[in-house]
């Protein structure tokens, strides 16, 4: 907001829908986060939407990249999802954790050992998945089953949630 970009969150869509989208304007560019979307998802999200501000492309981004896209689109999503990630997880910073000087390049890392970094970077662990991949240390089929995982984790708390529960309305006015 200091750079005069409105920051905004949307209610009432659900996180699978997407997660954020920016448009580029001459006066006020525009990012919007996703209100139900975890903190740390949130962080990653506005990021990835500055990455398409600097680049002058808009977009509405659920953060993947499937193949519903152009190349060209494909590669701007991998752009800015390694900006937001390196921005998050500094490559020296991750490359220097003893526990990844310990496990160092492996076919896979242990679900205990990418929560430890994910709380440690104050991330998601498909952050720190991803960067374990940008930093060459795992392979790309590691990171798409994991992903595969975390998305399914993430439906069935999305579900979870729509059954139940309410926000408190201080918790409301605090949002919007």
């Amino acid at each position: 907001e200091s750079q005069g970009i409105l920051v905004v969150q949307v209610e009432q869509v659900d996180v699978s829908d997407f997660r954020g989208f920016s448009i580029q304007a001459p006066v006020f560019p525009v990012i919007a986060l996703n209100s139900k979307d975890h903190p740390h998802g949130k962080i990653f999200t506005c990021l990835h939407e500055y990455c398409h501000l600097l680049l002058s492309s808009d977009g509405v981004c659920d953060l993947t990249e499937d193949d519903q896209l152009s190349s060209d689109d494909v590669r701007t999503e991998q752009f800015c999802n390694a900006f937001a990630g390196s921005v998050l997880v500094p490559r020296m910073e991750l490359l220097s954790r003893p526990i990844v000087r310990r496990i160092g390049r492996q076919s896979a890392y242990s679900d205990e050992a990418i929560e430890e970094l994910a709380t440690t970077f104050r991330v998601s662990r498909e952050v720190i998945v991803r960067r374990l991949l940008t930093c060459d240390l795992v392979p790309h089929d590691f990171y798409l089953r994991k992903r595969s995982e975390y998305l399914a984790q993430l439906q069935q708390q999305s579900e979870a949630s729509d059954a139940g529960g309410f926000i408190s309305f201080p918790m409301r006015v605090f949002r919007k």
